[in-house]
């Protein structure tokens, strides 16, 4: 492959199985979702998963080589997380993938090693995010109004009054405490016959 070819590896098709999130449970309790990579490029590809809470996920094996034409599995863990914390939608894995040349060479050891990387590597790096979810948490989507399909993410704010009535609220010691869901403010307001 000259200079001008490996510039060009978009790795199309590189697989990946679930392509878009993951779902755990919102528990305290150790979880475990499979991913499968199929790398059906000509080439070899190395692949590198990364977290965007490394104390609370994580991936097996972190580091690994697909061979072309094989597929891989990862497992992606979730060490547990508290109900309070899985309102968090920012979460996700970050797949980094390159294809690179054959080698007998671990996959550990050309990602730790920057020169290693740089000589084996066919184009340029490339990323896939999969995104993680809790079951029943963020099904917000299912009460909006008809009709709105692509709206906002919305905002959750904690105010310090009890005086809104569509609100979840919590009493502790002498202080109330109130969580409201906001929604972005194009989204009409709906009479409840017009939820989903």
């Amino acid at each position: 492959m000259s200079v001008s070819e490996e510039s060009n590896v978009t790795l199309k098709n590189v697989q990946f199985n679930p392509s878009e999130s993951v779902i755990f449970k919102p528990d305290s309790t150790e979880q475990i979702a499979n991913i499968e990579i199929a790398n059906n490029e000509p080439t070899d590809i190395i692949v590198k998963l990364k977290t965007t809470r490394p104390g609370v996920y994580t991936a097996v094996p972190t580091y690994s080589i697909v061979k072309s034409g094989k597929s891989g599995k990862i497992e992606l863990i979730c060490k547990g997380v508290d109900q309070q914390e899985c309102v968090r939608f920012t979460d996700r894995f970050s797949i980094i993938v390159a294809a690179i040349k054959s080698t007998d060479l671990d996959a550990k050891t050309i990602w730790k090693d920057g020169e290693s990387l740089e000589k084996l590597m066919i184009g340029k790096l490339h990323k896939k995010m999969i995104f993680i979810w809790y079951s029943g948490v963020g099904d917000w989507q299912k009460r909006l109004p008809k009709g709105i399909s692509d709206a906002k993410m919305p905002t959750w704010i904690q105010l310090e009054s009890a005086a809104f009535e569509d609100s979840k609220t919590t009493r502790t010691d002498t202080k109330v405490v109130c969580q409201m869901l906001i929604l972005p403010r194009d989204i009409p307001a709906a009479s409840p016959d017009e939820h989903i």
